[in-house]
């Protein structure tokens, strides 16, 4: 969700510095709350993903809890007010119910979380990316409709000759870029999505297959050859 975010700030020149570095900052910490949530419910999202919420009354709300850790640093409070209004509708619905806001007096940053959550817990192998954020678009009064296309416009013009596909690890190639997380079969992160990949990094992830095998695919984006 990181970096789609970034790729989503980095074509919209209008955003100020401020904004943009508050943004970032709360998309890296959007689920900092959960930290304060018991280990078994942890546990449980980690395993099944943000799904797994509405399973949980006491994890729904993780924003909050995340807002008021972070309300009194220096510095943070922009960053706070993002993270405790990304559960909000787009027509001012949802928690903070005593918080009466909506639309574009929304901070960009609670917009753009409410989208990429949204995307990151509808997202299957079967359904994801652009169909997912397509059918968001039926949702004016859920989602910034005028956001979901700037993301869609963005997927349109990534460079040609480019695409994503899902490798083992015994096809990796230098060059090659992640496009999501590469994990054991113990959930234990080994490279992060964006990553570059270099002949030391593959060597890394071929002794770690070796031991512990990486059950799924790994999806990379790669240049097309001409």
């Amino acid at each position: 969700m990181r970096r789609l975010g970034k790729a989503i700030l980095d074509v919209m020149p209008e955003v100020s510095p401020d904004e943009r570095w508050e943004t970032l900052r709360a998309l890296d910490l959007s689920f900092l709350g959960i930290a304060a949530l018991p280990s078994w419910i942890q546990v449980s999202l980690e395993k099944q993903g943000l799904a797994a919420l509405d399973r949980f009354p006491a994890a729904k709300n993780h924003q909050l809890l995340g807002a008021r850790l972070l309300k009194d640093i220096p510095r943070f409070a922009g960053v706070a007010a993002i993270i405790k209004l990304q559960g909000k509708d787009y027509n001012g619905y949802g928690e903070p119910l005593e918080e009466i806001i909506g639309g574009e007096n929304l901070p960009l940053g609670s917009r753009l979380l409410r989208i990429l959550h949204e995307l990151e817990r509808l997202t299957t192998p079967h359904f994801k990316g652009r169909a997912v954020l397509e059918q968001m678009l039926q949702y004016p009064a859920k989602f910034d409709t005028g956001l979901i296309s700037r993301i869609l416009q963005r997927q349109e013009t990534r460079p040609q000759g480019e695409s994503e596909r899902e490798v083992l690890p015994d096809e990796l190639r230098p060059g090659m870029v992640l496009v999501q997380d590469v994990l054991t079969r113990s959930d234990q992160c080994l490279l992060r999505a964006g990553a570059t990949l270099i002949d030391t990094s593959i060597t890394m992830l071929r002794q770690w297959h070796s031991k512990e095998p990486i059950e799924k695919k790994i999806a990379v984006r790669v240049a097309e050859q001409t």
